[in-house]
């Protein structure tokens, strides 16, 4: 309906497609994909909120990362003489990874890195 009001409000298809184009990169990049929600700029962060795109984005990836534990690929720090160094001694290279696990929870990662929260999945 956005659209339908940008085409409403001006007398070409020329005329529509300029501000159209400008509004959906605006909502695609504020998703929280794109830039993540810690890493907002304050006075841009009212797109996010009023995008819908960013809810609907938010709630696949909490879906998808909830609960969920995915096996680690790469430890830091690694080589070979770090090979018997101990599992408490080595840390996965992702995001919400804890010391001496060799898995990372989903739920941990979309915290820290979106700051998405299973509490947010139907609002």
């Amino acid at each position: 309906m956005v659209f339908r009001t940008i085409g409403a409000a001006t007398r070409s298809l020329a005329q529509a497609l300029a501000p159209s184009a400008i509004f959906i990169l605006a909502l695609m990049v504020y998703t929280g994909f794109v830039i993540p929600v810690p890493d907002m700029v304050p006075w841009f962060r009212w797109i996010n909120k009023l995008n819908p795109i960013a809810y609907a984005f938010e709630s696949l990836m909490i879906n998808e990362f909830d609960g969920r534990n995915f096996t680690c690929g790469t430890f830091v720090p690694r080589g070979p003489q770090y090979v018997g160094i101990g599992d408490l001694n080595h840390i996965c290279a992702a995001v919400g990874a804890q010391t001496g696990s060799s898995f990372v929870s989903g739920t941990d990662f979309i915290k820290l890195s979106y700051n998405y929260e299973r509490s947010h999945l139907w609002r």
